[in-house]
């Protein structure tokens, strides 16, 4: 399991759901599609890492497009 980090500090739930986030999906541990974009902070990084840590239950896409949560 990831380690939760202090990425999520500058989330703006607003942000967050003008991208048609849900920012409380956020660094859940559950790659969300709508959530991997710059408003949502790709996800909290949940789409990102090693593929045997990443639940992929709610996402079709399940791309890591964020580098810096590699």
């Amino acid at each position: 399991m990831r380690l939760k980090t202090d990425r999520l500090e500058g989330l703006n739930p607003i942000g967050c759901q003008i991208e048609k986030g849900v920012y409380y999906y956020v660094q859940d541990d559950y790659c969300d599609d709508e959530n991997n974009n710059p408003g949502c902070l790709y996800d909290g990084g949940d789409c990102c890492g090693d593929l045997e840590d990443i639940q992929l239950f709610f996402c079709v896409e399940c791309e890591c497009i964020h580098q810096d949560f590699l």
